[in-house]
């Protein structure tokens, strides 16, 4: 008789395993975004992955407001510009146990706020972060964190958007890498994306032209510019050249694909450097003056992989 209850527990202890893997079941099954090009890998059937667990929808942010312009929409005026995002996929809350509550982060030129209210899908205008009057390129960036102060890790969950404010004078903006990117110690490509505006990108190795050029990239360079453009060593130690291929054309937003230097765990910095055809410094000044050269630098993170 003591063996009878043993015997009624299989068949239960079946039902509740075969339960659990049921792929219709959504957020049982965990998952880690490992692949870009293959997020969803660890989840089964028709499930994507939200970076901790499979789930039917992932949050997706849109930036609706500056408009979504290849180079960068534009402004002479800084109080035209208005921030406005939408989105899908995440109810806004404070609520922590409630996996489908959380908020949207929304960054500008070191400024941020966190929205946690309001409904997504109608679109939020953003009025508490200001845009600054210092002409050039500007940043904004939307990501969706959980209740509980965890960023969302799927792709849609950020999107990001560079605006100009336009004083008739030629600038350069770095697009890729963005600000606080990671990047593995291992020495990865990476695409170096940058966008100008008033000028013209061409192919570099050809007679100066005005207003045409292209981008020199540098890894934290021995010096900061002005400075180590006066240094033949420095100016020279740059690690990718973005510039259109032949037959491209002019463009105003070009990339390329390039190494990072050997690093250990720590920030650096990207700069940008607009320079002529003939891979001199382009400069602002006249004649006679000193450089004004036309730079852009983001900060980014070198970490080390999972795997070390």
């Amino acid at each position: 008789m003591s063996r009878t209850p043993w015997l009624l527990l299989i068949p239960l202890l079946t039902a509740c395993y075969s339960a659990e893997l049921d792929p219709a079941i959504e957020g049982v099954f965990t998952c880690e975004i490992s692949d870009a090009d293959a997020p969803d890998q660890d989840c089964p059937g028709d499930l994507v992955c939200d970076g901790r667990v499979c789930v039917s929808e992932v949050p997706t942010i849109t930036i609706v407001s500056p408009e979504d312009i290849d180079f960068g929409q534009s402004f002479t005026d800084p109080a035209n510009v208005s921030i406005r995002f939408s989105g899908t996929g995440l109810t806004l809350g404070t609520d922590e146990d409630d996996p489908t509550e959380g908020f949207v982060r929304v960054t500008m030129d070191g400024q941020s706020v966190d929205i946690s209210s309001g409904t997504l899908s109608g679109g939020i205008t953003v009025s508490q972060l200001e845009v600054s009057p210092d002409p050039g390129g500007h940043r904004i960036s939307a990501q969706a964190f959980r209740a509980d102060g965890t960023p969302f890790t799927n792709e849609s969950a950020l999107a990001t958007r560079l605006f100009w404010i336009d004083d008739g004078n030629p600038h350069v903006a770095i697009t890729q890498p963005w600000p606080g990117q990671e990047f593995d110690l291992e020495t990865p490509l990476v695409d170096f994306e940058v966008a100008v505006l008033n000028f013209e990108l061409s192919v570099s190795d050809t007679e100066p032209e005005e207003g045409f050029g292209h981008v020199h990239v540098y890894y934290d360079s021995e010096f900061p510019f002005p400075q180590c453009a006066g240094d033949m060593e420095c100016d020279e130690a740059y690690i990718a050249v973005v510039a259109p291929s032949p037959g491209e054309g002019d463009l105003r937003i070009t990339d390329t694909a390039a190494a990072l230097p050997l690093s250990p765990e720590a920030t650096a910095t990207i700069t940008a450097v607009l320079r002529q055809n003939d891979h001199a410094p382009f400069s602002k000044a006249a004649e006679g003056e000193d450089l004004d050269l036309v730079t852009d630098e983001v900060t980014i993170n070198r970490v080390a992989s999972d795997d070390e």
